[in-house]
């Protein structure tokens, strides 16, 4: 269960981080409160997969799952080399 609480925090990051550039683009009061919701989500499922995982595989992947992803949302959804 602790992995799958870890992939949805990651994937809420990863959303929350895409906002940031939305409100970079168009600041909107949706973009900001997508990036709060996916915060928050993120680092509420994150202490749920810290119950069963160790902290130091479970921020490791997370962190390094979430770069990897915002780097494709960022080359594939917004164009950026």
């Amino acid at each position: 269960m602790g992995l799958l609480y870890l992939a949805g925090a990651v994937v809420s990051e990863v959303f929350g981080s895409s906002m940031m550039k939305v409100t970079a683009d168009n600041y909107s009061i949706k973009a900001i409160l997508g990036i709060l919701a996916g915060y928050i989500l993120a680092f509420y499922l994150l202490s749920l997969a810290l119950l069963t995982l160790p902290l130091s595989f479970a921020y490791a992947a997370w962190s390094g799952a979430e770069t990897m992803l915002t780097a494709v949302i960022g080359f594939a959804v917004f164009k950026q080399e």
